[in-house]
């Protein structure tokens, strides 16, 4: 023989990477269907940004872990990202004064650049660091950069 799997290897692969890939999108789809059956904001109107921040970081972290595994990531390193996106949102809230004021300093292209990273750039790199394979050439590039920066 050749080595390598058999076709009939290839196709079992395949179809656990695929159950595992559809068990997190579940698990995934599962948390916000409950999350909008419940009315979790509307409910605890009392303490919103307490209940977010506990259904947000145990329910969704958990969720969000197990989602991660699921589809071949890293769910340990995409938690800890996680935790610190949502303490980056905390505390952007609990600070909104002092925020605000800083905001208004940095002009329309800070503002503008404060709400990119909040609202995008970091949830982008949330959801894809924990895979390895959607950074793993950047990383490498910039290391090399990094390494010739220094020789000089």
């Amino acid at each position: 023989g050749g080595g390598g799997p058999g076709p009939l290897d290839y196709a079992w692969c395949v179809t656990r990477s695929l159950i595992g890939a559809a068990w997190g999108a579940m698990m995934l789809l599962l948390l916000g269907w409950k999350l909008l059956q419940y009315n979790v904001v509307n409910k605890f109107q009392s303490a919103p940004a307490t209940v977010l921040l506990v259904v947000l970081g145990g329910g969704c972290g958990f969720v969000g872990k197990n989602a991660v595994d699921s589809l071949g990531g890293d769910g340990q390193l995409w938690l800890n990202l996680w935790y610190g996106y949502l303490s980056a949102a905390a505390l952007t809230t609990w600070r909104a004064a002092w925020v605000q004021g800083a905001l208004h300093r940095a002009g329309l292209l800070g503002r503008l650049a404060f709400h990119i990273a909040l609202g995008g750039l970091l949830p982008f790199a949330v959801g894809a660091f924990p895979f390895e394979d959607v950074f793993a050439a950047f990383a490498k590039e910039a290391q090399e950069r990094a390494a010739m920066c220094g020789a000089m």
